[in-house]
């Protein structure tokens, strides 16, 4: 019982929070939490709304909400529909809906409406308010793309757009349907085929870019020194799922007219995403060996202020050199409406030994400050913001290091790297501050001094012999002594 209690107290709770708590977002301007719909999309006639068609919300005359239809529904996976309230000032006020056919241009009126809810739920079915009349049909009456009988809105700044995309392809798409209107099905069907693949390579074009935009860490300025807004390029990534999520409709629907329409959505949907999705390919891509010397000590000396840091260097420079494979990636990323155009460089450094010390010089020309760059996995001590970095083999994983900086980088020496072993017994390698006595495991055995026969060593021991003819002739002189005594 008092579980039941607790739970209808957490949601008294909860509701009085959303009514007060909802005017404070407003004021603050924080955006109100969404109103979704779904359900079934017929025609007057009672005829199922198609694949391929916009429907889309209004409020106050302008764009709340798009989606995408199904065969006969609206709002179901993946294509969900919510109506949005991006200033939090849309509470109690009339949702209407209408239905847009971009093959033939023509706005459809729905007959439902609804009053918006914040965090609203509804299934509503919706009807609309002309019957449904066949492409076919239309061309054989003469009546072509101009769009139907029905009443047509004024159109938005966005129906302004899409109606002039489907000018541009008018021509191409006419032509197919006369085709399906003289039934030559199989000409109309290849012809709608190489659109198809067509379209298919540009998403996939466009899908590569977004792969490479996102591997390089692409930010806020980045996509502002362009010219795009993150918000604009997140919505041409929704819209580059949807242009998919549609081909992959399209594809398998045998019907010539609703595979038309599809196409043509696809083609509106490219189109948006095209400007917003900033065009980026690799321009060059170099690759070599580089392997610390004395040169590149000295110039790495020269830049480094901090005497700490001289102090790492040259402490590098006593260390066993060791070669790295570096290679350097550089893209271009445009927006193509504009012209502007930036560079990004990624720079990957291969480790080939164990506990090997990194320190990567980036001349101030190529970046300003070590913020700037943006280093992928093992992250370094940052040594001089100028900037020097520096991984040590605790903090490289795999045996690699990539960052990526904002600029062009022409050659592989253009920054410095070097690379030095670490100290320490056990490595596999004897440097320079080992030996047999004090690490035997990297530097091997000492070799034993070989024992000589006695005698010999006696011979080549001058006082060892000189001891020895003494005790002689001490013993000879004794022995005369004492003979001449008994005498």
């Amino acid at each position: 019982m008092s579980e039941i209690l607790n739970i209808k107290f957490f949601w008294v709770i909860f509701v009085l929070s959303f009514l007060f708590l909802n005017p404070l977002f407003a004021i603050l301007g924080i955006p109100g939490i969404p109103h979704q719909f779904y359900g079934t999309i017929t025609f007057k006639n009672g005829e199922k709304v198609g694949p391929g068609f916009i429907l889309k919300a209004y409020v106050d005359g302008e764009v709340a909400g798009t989606t995408y239809t199904l065969d006969g529904k609206y709002g179901y996976k993946p294509f969900l529909f919510f109506v949005t309230d991006p200033e939090n000032n849309r509470e109690g006020k009339l949702i209407t809906f209408r239905l847009y056919d971009p093959l033939t241009g023509h706005t459809y009126p729905i007959i439902q409406s609804w009053k918006f809810e914040h965090g609203g739920y509804t299934k509503l079915d919706l009807t609309v308010e002309e019957s449904y009349v066949p492409l076919r049909q239309e061309k054989e009456k003469g009546r072509g793309g101009g769009g139907g009988s029905g009443i047509f809105y004024p159109t938005t700044e966005n129906e302004t757009r899409e109606n002039a995309t489907v000018s541009e392809n008018k021509s191409e798409f006419d032509e197919i349907l006369d085709l399906i209107v003289s039934n030559k099905t199989e000409e109309a069907r290849e012809a709608m085929l190489k659109i198809e693949e067509r379209l298919a390579k540009e998403l996939e074009d466009i899908y590569n870019s977004k792969t490479i935009i996102e591997n390089l860490s692409i930010t806020f300025d980045d996509l502002s020194a362009i010219g795009l807004s993150f918000n604009e390029y997140q919505k041409a990534l929704e819209d580059l799922k949807t242009a998919v999520e549609l081909m992959n409709i399209a594809k398998n629907t045998e019907d010539l007219e609703t595979k038309l329409r599809l196409i043509n959505t696809i083609e509106l949907l490219k189109e948006q995403i095209k400007d917003k999705i900033p065009e980026i390919k690799k321009v060059k891509e170099t690759s070599g060996t580089v392997k610390t010397t004395q040169k590149e000590i000295s110039d790495a000396l020269s830049i480094a202020t901090d005497e700490k840091v001289k102090s790492l260097i040259n402490d590098l420079s006593g260390k066993t050199s060791v070669s790295v494979e570096k290679q350097i990636e550089v893209y271009k990323m445009k927006n193509k409406q504009t012209g502007k155009e930036i560079y990004k460089s990624k720079i990957t450094i291969k480790i080939k030994n164990k506990n090997t010390e990194i320190i990567e010089i980036i001349p101030k020309d190529i970046v300003e400050d070590a913020a700037n760059i943006t280093f992928i996995g093992p992250q370094p001590e940052i040594l001089e913001r100028d900037p020097i970095v520096r991984w040590v083999s605790k903090s490289i994983e795999k045996n690699k290091i990539k960052y990526i900086v904002p600029a062009k980088i022409n050659k592989i020496n253009d920054t410095i790297t070097l690379a030095g072993i670490e100290n320490f017994c056990g490595d596999g390698i004897c440097q320079n501050n080992e030996n047999c006595s004090t690490c035997e495991v990297d530097c091997g055995l000492c070799q034993q001094e070989t024992a000589l026969p006695t005698g010999y060593t006696i011979l080549t021991n001058p006082a060892a012999l000189i001891s020895i003819i003494g005790g002689i002739l001490v013993t000879i002189l004794g022995f005369l002594l004492y003979k001449r005594k008994l005498k």
